[in-house]
């Protein structure tokens, strides 16, 4: 679509006061008669990419707690195991492993 001569002064206005230093490269030599509005950023493009925005948070947050609590959970497996062989130690009274005989109170 063609700018209309509302937004060409619309334009033309911006570039002077805000671009006075900078201008895109790709406008550098046109007419301001000459540009098309590609793709006008408007409310749906905008709700679209907050939603996206907050969808991609929602989903990190769920993965980053299911991660802790997994590291949580495998840690207190290994707790209640045997250092050096994994065995479960869950209700046994001594401190020495029946499957390989390490001490727990001595030490990994």
């Amino acid at each position: 679509q063609r700018i209309t001569p509302a937004q060409r002064d619309w334009i033309e206005t911006v570039f002077t006061r805000v671009f006075e230093t900078h201008r895109p490269p790709l406008l550098v030599g046109k007419a301001v008669d000459q540009i098309e509005l590609v793709h006008p950023r408007g409310y749906w493009h905008n709700l679209i990419r907050y939603i996206m925005r907050a969808c991609a948070w929602v989903v990190g947050s769920v993965v980053c707690l299911w991660l802790a609590a997994r590291h949580i959970e495998i840690r207190g497996e290994r707790a209640t195991g045997c250092p050096k062989c994994g065995y479960s130690l869950v209700g046994l009274a001594g401190g020495v492993c029946p499957e390989c005989g390490h001490d727990r109170g001595a030490g990994a």
